[in-house]
This record gives structure tokens, C-alpha cells and sequence, in this order.
């Protein structure tokens, strides 16, 4: 009778301390927040906002225009900066993005903006396109520090993509 109910005892422990807090078997959906239209003012040399987290209707509107890029810095290196001399990006209406790499036009196409948590571990618009060569991007709109529009990838080990805006 003894071993019976050191048995029973440790069968019991066992299903205690195997349990598991319930966790849902599918993420959890997450709902952007609801926002009105915002028209932000010209882009000033001295301005500094943060981007990131925020509505969507002020993430593109700061970005409507052509923005030259200039380097990216970071990913797998993380000390890396690599120079383009000759590549721009312009953002217009209906959410249409063109990329010109040294004068070919190598995307043309329109974002998806995609809210859910992105690699930083928060929860804000993602921009994913695919481009000529059905390369699927996605980015992180992070801030615009003084004249410079910073981007990082939505990935593990981000690269930082610095542009200016150009005429």
C-alpha cells in the first residue's frame, strides 16, 4: 500500500511540475491604433523626430519625396559602412516606392505597410516590397535626425540606411 501512494504522490508531482501557463496556439493579432490624417511641416535641416511606433499617416508623409541614399552602416559587421554614390529613393502618392540604383530603376512598386511587432521588439508599420528580382524587403522606419531619414532592416542583425532628401 505504501509504494501505491508513493506512486500516486510522484505521478501527481510529475503533472504539477510539467504544467505550462496556458499560451494561445496562435499569436496574438495586433490592432493598429486608429489615427486621423496628420500633414506634417516641410522638412526642416534642424528637425529630429522619431518615427518609429508612430501612426502611419505621419511615417508617410515625412517620407513622401526622393531621398538620396547615402550609406548603410551596421548589419553582420556591425561596424560596416558601405557608400552609394548613386542611389535614390522616391516615396509618392498611393504609397508607390521606386528605388534607381546608377541610374536603373530597380524597384517600382507599392508598399505593404504591415503592423506587428518588428525587430526591435515593438509594435509599429513595417514597409515590405519586393523588388524586379522578387527580393522581399522590409524596414523599419526609425527617425529623421537633422536632415537624414534613417531606416534599418527588419531582421536579425539590422543594417542602418541613412538618407538625405534630394531635389
Amino acid at each position: 500500500m505504501r509504494t501505491k501512494l508513493i506512486l500516486l504522490g510522484a505521478f501527481v508531482f510529475s503533472l504539477l511540475a510539467c504544467s505550462k501557463p496556458n499560451e494561445p496556439l496562435v499569436p496574438e493579432i495586433v490592432q493598429p491604433p486608429v489615427t486621423t490624417p496628420v500633414t506634417p511641416p516641410p522638412i526642416d535641416p534642424r528637425l529630429n523626430i522619431d518615427l518609429h511606433g508612430q501612426p502611419l499617416a505621419l511615417i508617410q508623409q515625412y517620407l513622401k519625396g526622393n531621398w538620396k541614399l547615402n550609406f548603410t552602416k551596421g548589419g553582420i559587421c556591425g561596424v560596416c559602412m558601405t557608400n552609394y554614390p548613386s542611389y535614390f529613393w522616391n516615396f509618392s502618392e498611393g504609397d508607390k516606392i521606386q528605388l534607381v540604383y546608377n541610374n536603373n530603376i530597380v524597384t517600382d512598386t507599392v508598399i505593404t505597410w504591415v503592423y506587428r511587432k518588428d525587430v526591435f521588439g515593438v509594435n509599429s508599420y513595417v514597409m515590405d516590397f519586393t523588388d524586379r528580382r522578387d527580393y522581399p524587403n522590409g524596414y523599419v522606419v526609425s527617425k529623421i535626425k537633422n536632415d537624414t531619414l534613417i531606416l534599418y532592416d527588419d531582421a536579425s542583425d539590422p543594417a542602418g540606411y541613412y538618407l538625405t532628401k534630394s531635389p
